[in-house]
């Protein structure tokens, strides 16, 4: 007795099941646009914040004629005239690389975003002890 087996396919007929978080087209375009809005304006907010190139100025022609007329009149000795002047060079080289430092003659007017260096003031020579000191 031989024994057939028959194999026949059992097919289910299944409805399609939509899922029910679906998004549509509209919604996700409108998703996209946002999102690229967003990283346009902060972007341009980041550039303008971190790498845009900005200027400073220092009035290179006043400190000098201030440091001049001091050690003219006997206020700085060379030493103080020399520190001064390595003081002011440090200032500059002080500021980051994206700034750009023009002497403060160049300027003609208040521009808008520029970044005036105050140099600091000169110190008189001699003995900061003798200050309150009796006077001989």
């Amino acid at each position: 007795m031989k024994k057939s087996l028959a194999l026949t396919p059992t097919v289910e007929k299944r409805e399609k099941e939509e899922p029910a978080n679906l998004v549509t087209f509209s919604q996700a375009a409108a998703l996209a646009i946002v999102c690229a809005a967003c990283f346009c304006v902060v972007s341009i907010y980041a550039y303008h914040a971190f790498f845009s190139p900005r200027l400073a100025t220092v009035d290179i022609q006043k400190y000098i004629t201030d440091v001049r007329d001091a050690l003219v009149a006997g206020e700085v000795d060379e030493k103080g005239a020399e520190e001064a002047i390595q003081t002011l060079s440090d200032t500059i080289n002080a500021l980051p690389s994206r700034y750009t430092v023009l002497s403060g003659d160049a300027v003609l007017g208040n521009a808008p975003q520029v970044l005036r260096i105050d140099l600091p003031e000169l110190h008189p020579s001699g003995n900061k002890s003798d200050k309150g000191g009796k006077s001989r």
